[in-house]
């Protein structure tokens, strides 16, 4: 293992941990109900269920729309590059 797998494996823990301790700390702020006492509109069954999944998805979530959004741009400049040498040549 590199040094940068590394850190991003001590980042990712971190960042899990720390997105727990913020769900549970403001959650009345964030509107988010408590499942261990409201009626049930989704899958999960409990609060450490829930927040088992926030805390895992919201980095992949982070990730995927970056990849998008760099999709995006990368079609925006290949539009422009093949627009604008068709253009300088009329």
């Amino acid at each position: 293992m590199n040094s940068m797998t590394i850190l991003l494996g001590i980042t990712y823990v971190i960042g899990y941990f720390l997105s727990i301790i913020i769900l549970k700390r403001f959650r009345h702020i964030l509107d988010i109900p408590d499942y261990n006492s409201y009626p049930k509109y989704d899958e999960y069954s409990s609060n450490a269920q829930a927040y088992t999944m926030w805390s895992i998805v919201w980095p992949l979530f982070w990730v995927l729309k970056i990849i998008v959004l760099l999709f995006e741009k990368l079609i925006n400049l290949t539009k422009y590059i093949l627009n604008g040498n068709s253009s300088s040549r009329k």
